[in-house]
């Protein structure tokens, strides 16, 4: 049998992205669902109930959506590392990148997710005043307006965490460049993010009506979509790269 003929076929590329790309989103599950875990379980368990449970409930998903973030963008990484050089450590690979990643992504993930939640908190107050009808006038007004103005910062934020993977892949750069370059990059290829958020969000509410592709979700769910937002996003990202003077070299 030819060895070299039958590992240069499609079928075994197929086979091979196929197995690192399930590998890949189960480790971000793991890590996620462990992170999530160790804090969550022990409190439920012996706690339950109470200010400090409750504080602690809200740790655990702090924690969780900390890790999430570079770990979801260390899929997209190793595809472009795969995709581009032909040959990667399934596991090697992912921990060098996910190590990596959370050294240029923890500053900027604090930030947004502390931003994040004093906007959910004002959104909070704001729609308590609301339906207090004891809020009229000018103050209404303003409620209303504040409202659904964080409503859209929120949506606006959520769509530059869809290219985070993208531009960590690519750059390195200092937290307030990171996150307006991202900004920029958010709507300057605004067809695009649509398209991602459409990739990520789609599967996700195909098994919340149809239960059954849930476990499939857990072997494919991000690292599909991710597959896919590499093949969108290669082309304006090697146009990037390639004008890389057009970035201040100061801010990397």
């Amino acid at each position: 049998m030819d060895v070299e003929k039958y590992t240069n076929s499609k079928l075994f590329d197929f086979f091979e992205w196929s197995f690192k790309l399930i590998i890949w989103n189960l480790l971000v599950v793991f890590i996620v669902g462990i992170t999530f875990g160790v804090v969550f379980f022990p409190t439920y368990f012996f706690l339950k109930e109470g200010t400090l449970a409750v504080v602690l409930y809200i740790l655990a998903i702090v924690l969780a959506v900390f890790i999430f973030v570079p770990s979801y963008s260390t899929i997209f990484s190793c595809i472009k590392i795969f995709k581009e050089d032909g040959y990667a450590e399934t596991f090697a690979l992912f921990f060098d990148r996910l190590w990596d990643n959370i050294k240029s992504l923890w500053l900027p993930t604090l930030f947004m997710m502390g931003l994040a939640s004093v906007f959910l908190g004002s959104i909070y107050v704001d729609y308590m005043a609301l339906l207090s009808e004891e809020v009229v006038g000018a103050t209404r007004i303003v409620c209303t307006i504040s409202y659904y103005v964080l409503i859209i910062v929120l949506l606006i934020m959520f769509l530059m965490f869809l290219n985070v993977p993208m531009v960590v892949s690519h750059f390195r750069m200092k937290m307030w460049t990171f996150l307006l370059f991202d900004l920029r990059i958010t709507f300057q290829k605004i067809f695009s993010t649509f398209l991602y958020l459409l990739l990520i969000v789609m599967p996700f509410l195909l098994c919340t009506f149809l239960n059954f592709l849930f476990p499939i979700w857990l072997l494919i769910g991000f690292s599909i979509p991710l597959f896919v937002s590499y093949h969108i996003a290669r082309r304006d990202y090697w146009a990037l790269v390639k004008n890389i003077s057009n970035i201040n070299k100061e801010d990397f």
